[in-house]
């Protein structure tokens, strides 16, 4: 998001330095590896696995894909770091499936089942 080409084609190369030159590969990266990069375009990678790591945690027997997708959303929604959680409201879930969305709007409202 915002990135700027000259940033693209600076951190693509650094990636590549490091061996991270093809996709399958990016799936091992760690923060660690990330050091070259402005710290804005950092946070906002490392942000969202913080993000589909918290929403697993919150939905019992969410799928990965399901985490993944909705970690998107929230992102283009502007949640795009574990901070911003606590300012969701169950308007901001309209992309989810009912059932995960009921899940986590009681968690958010601190409801409890039964």
């Amino acid at each position: 998001k915002h990135l700027k080409e000259e940033d693209a084609v600076k951190y693509r190369d650094c990636l590549a330095e490091k061996g991270f030159d093809c996709i399958e590969l990016m799936e091992d990266l760690e923060e660690g590896d990330l050091d070259f990069m402005k710290v804005v375009h950092r946070r906002n990678l490392t942000g969202r696995d913080e993000v589909k790591d918290w929403l697993l945690g919150q939905i019992k027997h969410l799928k990965e894909e399901d985490a993944v997708k909705y970690r998107d959303c929230l992102a283009e929604k502007g949640f795009d770091c574990i901070e911003l959680m606590e300012d969701l409201e169950e308007g901001d879930l309209d992309f989810m499936k009912v059932v995960h969305r009921r899940k986590l709007s009681r968690k958010l409202t601190g409801e409890s089942f039964g």
